[in-house]
């Protein structure tokens, strides 16, 4: 994957924040959040965990609030496996349904030996 970035600074009213922070918590809970800027766009996809880190300061006449979420890309594999452990005995009707197969077998082998 190739790496982008995409910065944005602006002075800008309180009501205008606000409508930007509502869109990135909608594209947050929708799980993706995608950016434009100049024609150019980034499209950031989240999984189901991230870690936030949230830093708040003042000085002075000067306040500053820093959020920053991150994640890594992990990619989710579907288990697939033919081990079952439990602590439920499996249904005895399958295990007589082997049975059956196995009686079949033997029949059909006792009908070629009376051919020969």
């Amino acid at each position: 994957m190739k790496d982008s970035k995409l910065g944005h600074q602006e002075r800008m009213k309180r009501e205008d924040l606000i409508t930007y922070l509502e869109n990135l918590t909608n594209s947050i809970r929708d799980g993706r959040i995608v950016i434009e800027k100049s024609g150019r766009f980034l499209s950031l996809v989240l999984p189901s965990m991230v870690q936030m880190e949230l830093e708040a300061k003042t000085k002075k006449d000067k306040g500053e609030l820093s959020i920053e979420i991150s994640w890594k890309n992990e990619i989710e594999v579907p288990s697939i496996s033919v081990l079952r452990i439990s602590s439920v005995e499996p249904e005895i009707a399958a295990v007589e349904d082997l049975s059956e197969d196995a009686a079949e077998v033997q029949d059909e082998d006792d009908d070629l030996d009376k051919d020969e």
